[in-house]
């Protein structure tokens, strides 16, 4: 698959995390979480998508059940990458905190997305 069509998916994706229905918001949040398990490169074309570190811990602020641990599961992968440790550090203080304090207050609330560990 080329870049640019990476690119479009992920832009989708990020549009379709946005939905009001949370059916839509697990799809999208799904095809991400395969995406970013795949390849460093797919991990740095999401985290460098506009607005796209930011909107993930706005989304896990609100999480469901379902939708919860596919955000965790994206943002663990991202932190694979060395690259993206600094944006992501930067990302989740703009929330009031750094990422692995977010990161430990996620997983608290929820048994089922620290089952990820």
């Amino acid at each position: 698959m080329t870049t640019q069509a990476i690119d479009t998916i992920v832009a989708e994706r990020l549009e379709k995390a946005r939905s009001d229905s949370e059916e839509v918001r697990v799809a999208a949040l799904q095809t991400l979480s395969a995406h970013t398990k795949l390849s460093s490169l797919n991990r740095d074309l999401l985290a460098r998508s506009h607005n796209a570190l930011p909107l993930l811990f706005s989304l896990s602020a609100s999480a469901s059940p379902l939708t919860l641990p596919l955000l965790l599961s994206i943002l663990l992968h991202l932190s694979l990458n060395p690259n993206l440790k600094q944006p992501l550090a930067s990302a989740a203080a703009g929330g009031g905190g750094g990422f692995l304090p977010r990161l430990h207050s996620l997983l608290s609330t929820s048994p089922q997305a620290a089952s990820l560990l």
